[in-house]
């Protein structure tokens, strides 16, 4: 992990990435109105579970393995192996 004075270049991006977004809804949201913008993000919402749904019951039965690795958790300076198994 870097150090504290390393991040905050990071920092400082996701900031002016949250405003930019932040500008955007803003225009969207005068453009369209509140109750069309809701809407809309309601449907994408639906979309998005019935599409996902679809997916995973496309998956056949069986168990799922996977591994990842990472240098350290954050706490702990050592390397972490993550596995995970989904029946």
């Amino acid at each position: 992990i870097r150090v504290a004075d390393q991040r905050i270049g990071d920092i400082r991006a996701q900031a002016a990435a949250l405003l930019i977004g932040q500008d955007r809804l803003n225009g969207i949201l005068d453009r369209y109105g509140d109750e069309t913008v809701v809407e809309a993000i309601a449907e994408l919402r639906r979309r998005a579970a019935e599409q996902m749904r679809a997916n995973i019951s496309a998956i056949p039965d069986g168990i799922y393995r996977s591994q990842a690795f990472v240098d350290s958790d954050g706490v702990v300076n050592e390397p972490l192996t993550i596995a995970l198994a989904v029946e």
